[in-house]
Order: C-alpha cells, then structure tokens, then sequence
C-alpha cells in the first residue's frame, strides 16, 4: 500500500526571500501543511529540522517506540534537502589520497561501509513504504576533459580501492562531448528528493510523531538541570530527554564547529530535453569550479539537470553570472536551448573531508550534524542514523569516525586559521565603513542590494518589485555585516554562511534571530 501524502492539491511555493529561482523538487511536489508549534509539549526526542537528516531520524525513532516532536522554520523538505540535485552516491568529492592522509586508510575504509549502510537505508525505505520516488540505479562517472588531470583520476581510482570502493577506468565517457576518460562507479542511484521524504514524514506522524512547521527555534537549553532538555520558539517550547539539531549547521553554535569548516553557494540549472539525447547517468567532472550532471524524469517531462559554479557565500559578486555560465555550458556541451528552473544550495564543507556527527557545543544530551559537503542525500541519511543511536542511547560503530571533537589538527587547524583572519578582517571593514557600497537610497536600483550609509549609520537596502527594504546589515549570529547575493535577492553572512531574505528573515544558519527592522528617515 502507498501512503497518501499530508498535502493539498495546490503545488509548493518557494520560500520567501528567494523570488529569483526555483527548485525542480519544490516545483514539481505540492505543499505540505503541518501546523506551527504553539504552547509547549513534552517528547522523548525533539528534531530541529525536517530535512533528510530530521525525517530520517524520526522515522527510526519512532518507529522505536519513541515520543517524537519534529519541527522546521518553513515546510518541511524545502530548505537545504529541497535546494539538492539528489545523487545517492557510495563515495565522496574528497581527494581520496588526502582522505587516507588524513583519516588512514581504515578510517576511509569506515566511511565507505557508513555510506554503504546509508544507501541500503534508503532503499529498504523505498521497499518498506513502497515509496513512488524515482529511485533507480544508474552509473556515476568521474571524468575530465583535460589531459592533465588523467594521472589524477588513475590516483583517485588506486585510492578509492584502498578505500573500499571499487570503480574502472572507461576510455569512453558516454557524453555527447568529447572527454579524455573518467572512472566508472556502478550501482549508483537516484530519486525525487521530496517525492521519497514526504511519504516518509506521513508515516512517521502515523507512528505518532509530531510535526510543526513554520517553527523557528531560537534556543536550546541541554539537559544538566533536571535530565530535560527545552528548545523554544516564539509560540511555545519542547521538552524532551534528547535534541537533535538536524539544522544543516547547528543553531546558536558559538564552539568551534564554525571554524572547521566553511559555507559555499553551489548553483544548479535544469533544461527540458527529449529522451536519448544525453545518457541517464551521474557525471561529475574535474573542471574548477566543477560541474555535476543527472537526468530527471517526472512522469511528464525529462529534465537535464547541472549544477556547479561554486562560491565562498558572501565573499564575492555577479551571483547572476553563475546561473549564465552554467546555462552557457549546457548549451555547449549538451545543445539545449531553453531552460524551465534554476535553484541553489549551501553546501558546508568541513576541513578533513568528513561531517561532523555527535554532541553539540550545547552540552548534555543535545546532538548535531552539519558538514555534508556535496553528498548531503548518503551522509544526511548517515547523520540521522546515528543522531537515533545517540536519543536511544546505544552504541553506533560510526560514531567515533565522525564525533565533531576529534581532533585532526593539520587540516582543522588551516582552516580555523583561515577563519580566524576572515572574522576580525570583517569586523575591522565593519568599524572602518570599508564594506559600504551607496551613500543615499537612490543608489540602489530595481533588484539590486546594497550597504548604505547615511545619517551616520548602516543599513541593509535592498529595492524588489518597487518596494524599498531596509534592515539593519548586523549578522545576528557573531556581528559580521551582510554581503548582497544577486543571484537569490538575499542578504549572505561571509563569516559563517548565515543567510537572510530581504525582509531580514533567516533563510540559512547558524544565525536563528531575523536581521532588525530599520528605517531611514526621507530626507536619506
């Protein structure tokens, strides 16, 4: 029997803030519509984030008998986990010989069982719900198009043997542009992200969990008091024995877990194309930035799908042009013409190639994950393996691989180092005025943002559809002011890849307070 879905028959809307773009998975599913939390209640367990890593844990959890609260700021599967182009692959984008540098070849080998175990998850889900999704296995391919990087891949391919994961070198890349060769990985899968999670949440809440959307938690209290923890929003409260922060980046994190890793903007495009014309397949490649390629067939339409052109969030301009570059390469490598979507994704990028999965800097009893790279649909499923183990309070053979205060201090320490310039660098363009971009709101045009400064004071002014918006331009994370992306019409942290729309509301953490309201007298 398939479950019906908690929705109704009007299709999902994007979240608010991101007019520009649109998720092929949002697009192509209708909405949800849970409650917000108001009052407060007790659970056993309390998830903050209903992505791939909340619904997954609450569906273990509850399927083992456990009182579980669910919440998310917006619906559910639609931050992050909407903003995928959901490759379920059995390896990883590291540098496998850098991973074995780092982690030993025993640790490389657990991560690739953990990943493996992740996978079968997914798939005994699919059976178990006879979940509609799209899941099937296809080929990934690792290639290039440059000459240069084939004693690259050969490495890669010895390497990831020693990992545990088998690939074979191909001559032939089946693409309809030349390439030099690539690694062949088979049996590896794909699906409609949300068209497998939301069957899952529904079936979840028929075990008895509970969810709540459009819930922002904005504190966190561990369990040292009285054995309880408490998690709070503006409407009411959870108590629970246990918190999973399922939150991409753990909410309110003022440890160290920031600096041990840093956020990127990856952007993605799809085009509507006939059948045969590009091979069903994963493909990534080794340009810089890179580019990763999948088919998606809906029932109604096929889709290519391309996402690549990554950034550091925040730090630099002309977001738009990534969407272009992207649309310009599709056009020469694969010959299409129009394009229907174009969405993006952050993606958390931890310095020694592997999440971080265990206790939060919060304390007793509250658990997070964060640090998926680009393969957050293996390792959100892994994280919310383990984040059960953890509320259930038994042993996981994974967990010491990926506790996020293991200490791999070559890699950790370049990046905290790194971190530790770019803050008070921000800080210092803060005090000194060196980040205002106008001096009066006549500067900022139609669709534009800007940093402007008048009356002796700075604010976050942004112009959409006619309407002047103006905040305060203080990250309400650690301080650092707000950078303008273009391509999302949003206001980005370049700290720590908090994200706000132009209103001034959280759209990414770890920042969990909106942006303040400010107004600018009209003589400015």
């Amino acid at each position: 029997m398939r479950f019906l879905h908690a929705f109704g028959d009007a299709m999902t809307t994007h979240p608010a803030g991101s007019d520009e773009s649109l998720s092929l998975w949002i697009d192509t599913t209708p909405s949800t519509n849970y409650p917000a939390l108001s009052g407060d209640v007790d659970a056993d367990v309390a998830i903050v984030g209903a992505g791939i890593t909340g619904i997954t844990a609450a569906w273990l959890l509850s399927k083992a008998g456990q009182s579980v609260v669910l919440v998310d700021k917006g619906r559910i599967a639609m931050s992050e986990t909407g903003h995928t182009t959901a490759h379920i692959v059995a390896t990883t984008d590291a540098d496998y010989r850098e991973m074995i540098k780092v982690h030993g070849e025993e640790g490389a080998r657990t991560d690739t069982e953990a990943i493996r175990s992740a996978v079968e998850l997914i798939r005994s889900l699919v059976s178990e719900l006879a979940i509609d999704c799209g899941f099937k296995a296809v080929d990934g391919y690792l290639y290039t198009e440059n000459e240069e990087d084939r004693e690259y891949l050969l490495r890669q391919h010895e390497d990831l043997r020693r990992a545990g994961m088998e690939s074979e070198w191909v001559d032939r890349v089946p693409l309809p542009f030349p390439t030099i060769g690539g690694l062949r990985y088979r049996n590896q899968y794909v699906f409609h992200v949300r068209q497998y999670l939301l069957p899952i949440a529904e079936a979840t809440v028929k075990n008895g969990a509970r969810i709540f959307e459009n819930t922002l938690i904005h504190d966190v209290q561990n369990a040292e008091k009285d054995g309880f923890c408490v998690v709070k929003s503006e409407e009411g409260s959870i108590r629970a024995r246990h918190v999973l922060l399922a939150t991409h980046v753990p909410i309110n994190d003022r440890g160290t877990i920031w600096a041990k890793m840093h956020a990127t903007r990856t952007y993605v495009v799809a085009a509507p194309i006939q059948p045969g014309q590009v091979t069903d397949a994963l493909f990534w490649d080794t340009a810089y930035p890179y580019h990763y390629t999948r088919l998606l067939d809906t029932g109604k339409s096929l889709f290519l799908i391309v996402g690549g052109e990554d950034r550091d969030v925040g730090k630099e301009e002309n977001d738009e042009e990534r969407y272009q570059t992207l649309e310009d390469y599709c056009r020469s490598r694969f010959g299409v013409t129009t394009f229907s979507h174009r969405w993006s994704g952050q993606i958390n990028e931890p310095a020694d190639m592997l999440p971080f999965i265990g206790e939060s800097s919060h304390g007793k009893n509250v658990w997070m994950s964060t640090g998926y790279s680009g393969t957050g649909m293996t390792y959100g499923t892994l994280s919310g393996m383990l984040l059960a183990d953890f509320a259930l309070e038994r042993e996981n053979r994974f967990a010491k691989l990926y506790d996020p205060a293991r200490k791999n201090l070559g890699s950790i320490l370049e990046n905290v180092v790194t971190k530790a310039i770019e803050f008070p660098k921000r800080m210092i363009e803060k005090v000194t005025h060196l980040d205002v971009e106008a001096k009066s709101v006549a500067e900022v045009g139609e669709g534009e943002g800007k940093i402007v400064s008048t009356g002796g004071a700075k604010y976050a002014v942004a112009r959409i559809d006619g309407e002047l918006r103006t905040v305060d331009p203080t990250c309400t994370h650690m301080g650092c002011t707000v950078a303008w992306n273009s391509a999302e019409k949003s206001w980005d942290c370049p700290c720590h890849g908090s994200r706000f729309n132009t209103r001034g509301e959280v759209l990414n953490g770890p920042a969990t307070a909106p942006l303040k309201q400010a107004e600018i007298g009209p003589s400015e």
